[in-house]
């Protein structure tokens, strides 16, 4: 008898019911991941502070990149432990809708262009310039 004939197996399974079960503990851990985000989102949308320098004394660092420091309202933190980066725009007296009022966006880590750019107060994609990505700071000390 040939050794291929031996009927044993040479440990390359393959087979569709691995592939699958694959496939579904992968979808699990996006899933899981999705999720671990959302709350997370949820959370950090509920204690954005009215003053965004409390987020440096929270641990956040300013990335705000020198252009848009000295051209603009606008200033982009980090947290250093998630890697979520949220922005923070000061609203300018005048100004009408959110263009008045100091919100932030909370950048979408998973953003695959502008249709998911920013993430809304739920944890979800939404679009650059959606009405949903403005979230209006709701701590202060």
């Amino acid at each position: 008898m040939r050794s291929s004939d031996s009927g044993q197996s040479n440990g390359t399974s393959g087979s569709p019911q691995t592939t699958l079960e694959q496939t579904e503990a992968k979808a699990q851990s996006e899933k899981n991941e999705k999720e671990k985000l959302q709350d997370y989102v949820k959370d950090l949308a509920g204690t954005l502070p009215d003053n965004p320098s409390e987020l440096i004394s929270d641990g956040w660092k300013d990335i705000t990149h020198p252009e848009q420091a000295a051209n603009s309202n606008s200033r982009t933190f980090e947290n250093p432990k998630t890697g979520i980066q949220v922005r923070f725009d000061k609203g300018i007296p005048g100004q009408h809708g959110f263009g008045g009022k100091d919100h932030y966006h909370i950048l979408n880590p998973n953003s695959t262009g502008k249709g998911d750019y920013y993430l809304d107060a739920n944890g979800n994609p939404v679009p650059k310039n959606s009405s949903k990505s403005h979230i209006i700071p709701k701590r202060s000390k």
